[in-house]
């Protein structure tokens, strides 16, 4: 017997689709709060799009993902060289890179642990659509930020005397 607070499959399917757009129905009020249930919801909604989308897609987005997080690298550095080294003034900049990852909707891999695993949870996606998901982004980030790095290493970004200190 299952339990009935639990939702069905089908159910969920039609939180997934009613949720695919995230903006409230027209009149509706949004409240301030959200139940558990419903951020739950919203995840596995969210969780959905990911998983779905193609791997090129993903992987150009893992890639964006990982540009940003050397440009997060060179704010640090430069806020760094800017403040002396002071421990809390040099460390200011460090979250812009994530931010910009977040609100640019990038796939970071840290950031992709719990929406497809929700999703595989709930089996409305498979482990083997979970794992795919997850080197398609690790791939793009990986490649990002080796790109980002032979930019900054070989892009003459720092000067000499920068690169010799520490």
């Amino acid at each position: 017997m299952t339990d009935p607070t639990e939702p069905d499959d089908e159910a969920m399917r039609e939180v997934v689709e009613r949720s695919r757009s995230g903006a409230p129905a027209v009149g509706e009020a949004v409240r301030d709060r959200f139940s558990s249930d419903e951020v739950f919801q919203r995840i596995v909604a969210a969780a959905d799009e990911e998983v779905t989308s193609g791997a090129r897609e993903l992987f150009f987005s893992g890639i964006a993902a990982g540009l940003a997080i050397t440009i997060t690298f060179l704010l640090y550095v430069s806020l760094t060289a800017a403040t002396d080294g002071h421990p809390l003034l040099s460390v200011v900049l460090y979250p812009l890179g994530f931010v910009y990852i977040i609100i640019g909707g990038y796939q970071l891999y840290t950031e992709n642990t719990l929406p497809p695993v929700a999703l595989t949870l709930e089996r409305l996606a498979s482990l083997p659509t979970l794992l795919r998901h997850w080197t398609v982004v690790l791939a793009g980030n990986f490649v990002g930020g080796a790109v980002g790095a032979v930019v900054l290493s070989y892009g003459g970004v720092f000067s000499a005397d920068a690169t010799r200190r520490r």
